[in-house]
């Protein structure tokens, strides 16, 4: 049996957050214009928000425990509006740093909580459907967040704008839910995980999900600035593809929803990764009409890992998985971004985004070896 309200905040709040999130690629290269920024200090615009969103995965348990996963996941969602509207007020860039902190913390929460809400709120059954349409709401908000930059201009007016919504949103969804659990729903059909396997799991399994995000994001923040930099795209031309590329990002998590794929989950994402990783390096070195087939490739590989992780693990082991995954990719995405601010500074931005093959590389090795160890007669089977 469904929980619809637990799916419905799990939607709404990874809506949001794709909104916050995937606004800050296309605002960054007037970020840099308007504050006179080399490309490694405006990296730590990304940087410092991801680095704070490991303590985000930390501080979760402790929210969770007191307030219940539901309740906490709104609080952080309201905070989350509520810092992105505070980066209009500031007077300085490093001002604008201490926000883009407290973003990152919430940011790092959420992550967690809203593929555990969802989880804890679907049956068994339809888990891993529900998982794959929740992820296509990040992809949803990815293809809108471009957007309010194109129709507001000014990266200042779309920043108040995205937080307005956010806010009125947030505190809707709070007010709505006058009752709550604080365990999930379904912890008591799902008792029991295999603690060996959680072992093993524990390091192979999150890097899977860690150093593809580290890809995507490598695309989805530069995207622009390449486009404009690289291609000599102008603002409004760069926007509209970066809007394309997240378009056909949640095109592909839709055809998921829809599609039946429970025993094909595997192949699926080593085909998927394959096809990212090549066409990420065509659109390098080649065309960046190839992005825009990254952009589709990309599109199953995180919420079909995270909907077969939830078939074999119940919610609380689930939430364990993934708050790993978060402390590995906040690490993995700090160093993504200094490393990209630096190598751009020095060789290029192109040479600079050849990190984000070079991630994908990393998440196909640790998905085989994870596979091989864990599923030997599936790894025969397909050679």
């Amino acid at each position: 049996m469904n929980n619809w309200l637990w799916i419905f905040n799990g939607f709404l709040s990874l809506f949001l957050l794709g909104l916050c999130d995937n606004i800050r690629g296309p605002i960054f290269p007037q970020i840099l214009e308007q504050f006179g920024l080399t490309d490694f200090a405006g990296s730590l615009f990304f940087a410092i928000g991801s680095g704070a969103s490991f303590f985000g995965s930390l501080v979760t348990p402790a929210f969770t425990r007191q307030w219940g996963e539901l309740r906490s996941m709104q609080v952080f969602q309201l905070i989350m509006g509520l810092s992105m509207g505070a980066l209009v007020i500031c007077e300085s860039y490093w001002q604008m740093l201490i926000f883009v902190a407290i973003f990152g913390v919430t940011l790092g929460a959420l992550s967690v909580l809203q593929s555990s809400v969802v989880a804890a709120g679907s049956s068994r059954a339809q888990r891993s459907r529900w998982l794959a349409g929740l992820h296509s709401m990040y992809g949803l908000a990815s293809f809108l967040a471009p957007l309010f930059l194109k129709f507001f201009w000014v990266w200042d007016r779309a920043l108040a704008a995205l937080a307005g919504v956010c806010v009125v949103l947030s505190v809707g969804a709070f007010f709505s839910v006058k009752r709550h659990k604080k365990i999930s729903p379904l912890d008591a059909e799902n008792a029991s995980s295999d603690s060996t396997s959680l072992a093993r799991m524990s390091w192979l399994a999150p890097t899977v999900l860690a150093t593809y995000v580290v890809s995507e994001l490598a695309i989805s923040t530069r995207l622009a600035l390449f486009l404009q930099r690289q291609e000599a795209f102008s603002v409004r031309d760069a926007s509209v593809w970066v809007s394309l590329f997240f378009a056909l990002l949640l095109c592909g998590r839709l055809c998921f929803f829809f599609l039946r794929v429970e025993s094909s989950i595997r192949y699926i994402v080593l085909v998927s990764q394959s096809v990212a990783l090549v066409s990420f390096l065509a659109g390098l070195m080649y065309r960046p009409e190839a992005f825009l087939i990254c952009g589709l490739a990309m599109a199953p590989i995180y919420p079909l890992y995270v909907a077969h992780l939830s078939s074999l693990y119940n919610s609380k082991d689930l939430q364990k998985i993934l708050g790993r995954c978060l402390c590995i990719q906040a690490f993995m995405v700090v160093a993504m971004h200094l490393g990209l601010g630096w190598l751009s500074d020095q060789f290029g931005l192109r040479q600079a985004l050849f990190i984000g093959p070079f991630a994908m590389l990393l998440s196909l090795l640790a998905f085989f070896r994870y596979e091989v160890a864990a599923n030997r007669s599936w790894f025969k089977k397909m050679i």
